[in-house]
């Protein structure tokens, strides 16, 4: 594996790790921009123009936004995907009602709480001697089912 572009994913991972408040990972300034720019990219826009959320939400789906005839769903009709991490589970992939804010910031803070547990896991199975791409696809899988479920203004 090019030893550069693994630098470069460990630092997008540790950004996003960042973002979700579990570590104060350093990431070289020169490789900051790309990092940053990657961020954007991923929140599908070039510029980030949203202000970033300080407290928990749900992403809406894109089933309940779409417009037939020029006529979409009422805001109290829309449907919401749970905040949970990413499982085969029905009440984890199929939408509903919108969460009140008291369940959301307790599924927040499991669902932190929870990642940090098996990100300290993988980073103490492959600590020593461990494959670092291995290491780096652990971590993008944990990423990727705990992530899955925020909108791109959560922090």
């Amino acid at each position: 594996m090019n030893e550069k572009i693994y630098r470069l994913a460990l630092a997008g991972l540790q950004h996003n790790w960042e973002l979700l408040g579990l570590t104060q990972a350093a990431v070289a300034p020169s490789e900051m921009k790309r990092v940053t720019l990657a961020a954007q990219l991923a929140a599908g826009n070039a510029e980030r123009a949203e202000t970033p959320v300080s407290s928990p939400q749900q992403v809406q789906s894109i089933f309940t936004s779409i417009a037939i005839n020029g006529h979409t769903l009422p805001d109290k009709e829309r449907a919401w995907l749970p905040l949970a991490p990413l499982a085969l589970e029905e009440d984890v992939l199929f939408p509903g009602q919108r969460w009140p804010q008291a369940q959301l910031e307790s599924a927040w803070r499991e669902m932190k709480n929870d990642l940090a547990q098996e990100c300290a896991a993988v980073t103490k199975a492959y600590a020593n001697d461990g494959d670092p791409a291995i290491y780096l696809e652990s971590c993008l899988l944990l990423l990727q089912r705990y992530a899955s479920r925020l909108p791109s203004t959560q922090h």
